[in-house]
């Protein structure tokens, strides 16, 4: 294994004259990295050529002052008596990727190093990056410098043990039972456990390490903010407990649970779904707090396959608001989306969670086969998207494709709406049934349909149904005859020679023909192509899903449409829905809730991740 790589404090002692000197960018960084694994040099140099005296940082990430990283191999540091600042590990063994990540703690990253800000590349070549430091013990930053992800970490205190997770916000606590009255035994014992640590995080830690699951038959979760949260909500999951009300139905349809309980595990008959919802779910920030947790996560792509790092769109996504002008071209959000589902997906595997199956809402779908490994091509695929006029020209912004349909002339404008209206799929068919140029898209649920077309004609049939319009933003005009003008292209746009089925023997479901199907080299194009073309049924495919098994459905995201939509088909038929990513709400707080319901019903994560080694390693999965 490579050596581990310090950047030390510049002194006169460790730079001068002859250190070598390389580019002040991410390659540079990475060759200098690479000469001291290969011994080609004692210290190392990235950025100009003086070195400068002073560094300084922000916690916005803003830098400024002349500055350079000096590098050296950690062992040689503290040998010398250098003061290291900053850590970078090898994470793949130096196998495949030229510099894969960096767990450092730079306190002064400057434009010349690597360069702080937002943006494409600029005119000299030196890609412009993101940057941001959480409020953490162990403060962290996340660089995206075009194909690159570099991970910033001040380097661990001793009495800090979790691997690449800082002091979170809130905690996840695990009580387990063979039955309620055991379950409310070990609520005392955390009641009397809390308290003993100095944060919320260490009180999680403490007792994942004093009291590992063991795949106790009935469990509880609490996630807490911090003491006096902690004892409160374990004065409400002693509530649900001593009602014992059968699958924690209580809590199945509250949105921001907190709490989870179910007397009878949904895990020991059914099995654990992946769902992923469709275009217009982007927001501002996603994905960006989960990146500096899981880092490792975002580059390990690269290991397996194709990288969908570029893709996340940081200089769209990871900013506080978005650039201006940036709703007529479509690209960004559609790969943004379906990137962030697919890292999503690896985060939560990484406590151990398995699932059998896999379902999609209309660009959900992509998503879904990227995440099952049936589709890998992922760079292949947005190159795709990139060099399309499908999600610029065609299916958006002017669009083109409505214009051909519908037979407007030049000088005509296109005004194409689209939204939610709260009525069952019947009455809108019958209030729709008199307009050429409105359309009924996607029925969402029992009593909610996605509608769009002309304005006017969409007026005129709300006005028939007597209600109005949620309006949704920054989605193609696809789910109807409009999209058959681009079929060929849009088909050719989702076939992979090396599609196939998920290694692992999991199902894909299609929102288009309502099942699970087998994936094939162009089948996965049959059925996105039938879902853009004639719209889609997705009750009838939750339902489906349903009738197969899959009992706990957990929303990858961006956001909680899909989960919102399951708990109104499913109803009171025995579920569990919730998500992982939700706007609005800390996303390390909705990824411990989700795995918190996950664990309720059996599926047992495997906390070691944020709370290191001494809990349970067997992550109980289905």
């Amino acid at each position: 294994m490579p050596p581990t790589i310090a950047v030390v404090e510049a002194t006169a002692r460790v730079a001068g004259d002859s250190v070598p000197s390389f580019a002040a960018s991410a390659v540079g960084l990475a060759d200098a990295v690479r000469a001291l694994w290969e011994r080609e040099t004692g210290v190392a140099a990235v950025g100009t050529a003086a070195v400068a005296d002073e560094w300084h940082s922000s916690v916005d990430g803003e830098c400024d002052g002349e500055t350079v990283l000096i590098l050296r191999r950690l062992l040689d540091a503290r040998l010398s008596g250098d003061i290291v600042i900053a850590l970078i590990r090898d994470l793949d063994g130096g196998d495949g990727i030229a510099f894969p990540s960096v767990t450092a703690a730079v306190r002064a990253v400057r434009d010349a190093v690597l360069p702080v800000g937002v943006g494409p590349p600029d005119e000299s070549g030196h890609a412009r990056a993101w940057l941001r430091e959480s409020a953490a013990e162990a403060r962290r930053a996340v660089v995206v410098s075009g194909a690159l992800v570099v991970v910033i970490e001040e380097p661990a205190k001793p009495h800090t043990t979790p691997p690449r997770s800082g002091d979170l916000a809130c905690g996840l606590f695990l009580v387990e039972g063979a039955t309620p009255d055991d379950v409310l035994r070990q609520l005392d014992v955390l009641a009397a456990f809390a308290g003993d640590a100095v944060s919320v995080h260490a009180q999680a830690r403490s007792w994942w390490r004093a009291h590992p699951p063991v795949g106790g038959a009935l469990t509880a979760s609490i996630v807490a903010r911090d003491a006096v949260d902690l004892g409160e909500r374990i004065d409400e999951v002693r509530k649900i407990v001593r009602r014992a009300h059968p699958l924690g139905a209580l809590h199945v349809h509250r949105a921001r649970a907190r709490v989870h309980f179910s007397e009878r595990p949904l895990a020991r008959d059914g099995e654990l779904c992946f769902v992923y919802p469709g275009s217009g779910c982007h927001y501002q920030g996603m994905g960006r707090e989960l990146s500096v947790h899981f880092a490792d996560v975002m580059v390990g792509d690269d290991v397996r396959t194709d990288s969908f790092r570029p893709h996340v769109h940081p200089a769209r996504f990871w900013v506080d608001e978005a650039p201006a002008g940036v709703e007529s071209d479509l690209r960004p959000h559609i790969q943004g989306q379906v990137a962030l589902g697919a890292f999503v997906s690896d985060v939560v595997r990484t406590f151990g969670l398995r699932p059998r199956a896999f379902m999609g809402y209309s660009l959900g779908e992509t998503a879904s086969l990227f995440s099952s490994g049936a589709w890998v091509a992922r760079r292949e695929m947005m190159q795709r998207v990139s060099d399309s006029d499908l999600f610029t020209s065609r299916m958006c912004g002017v669009c083109e494709s409505v214009r051909e349909t519908w037979g407007l002339g030049p000088d005509d404008a296109v005004d194409w709406v689209m939204g939610v209206v709260a009525r069952p799929a019947a009455a809108v068919r019958e209030a729709f049934a008199h307009e050429e140029r409105a359309y009924l898209l996607i029925v969402n649920t029992d009593r909610e349909c996605v509608v769009g077309g002309d304005r006017a004609a969409i007026d005129r049939a709300l006005a028939r149904l007597r209600t109005r319009m949620l309006a949704i933003e920054g989605v193609t005009t696809v789910h109807c005859e409009v999209a058959e003008r681009d079929a060929v292209p849009y088909h050719a746009l989702h076939v992979f020679d090396d599609a196939g089925p998920p290694r692992d023997g999991t199902r894909v479901y299609s929102c288009g023909w309502g099942r699970a199907y087998d994936v094939t080299r162009t089948s996965g194009a049959d059925s996105i192509l039938h879902n853009a073309t004639r719209g889609f049924d997705y009750p009838k495919t939750v339902r489906q899903a349903y009738a197969d098994g899959a009992r706990i459905f957990l929303e990858m995201g961006p956001g909680n449409s899909c989960t919102r939509m399951i708990r109104q088909i499913l109803r009171d038929q025995p579920h569990r829905a919730a998500a992982v990513c939700i706007a609005g709400r800390s996303e390390m707080e909705s990824l411990l809730c989700a795995l918190g319901a996950a664990a309720a019903e059996g599926v047992t994560p495997d906390l070691e991740r944020i709370y290191g080694a001494g809990g349970s390693r067997r992550g109980e999965r289905i």
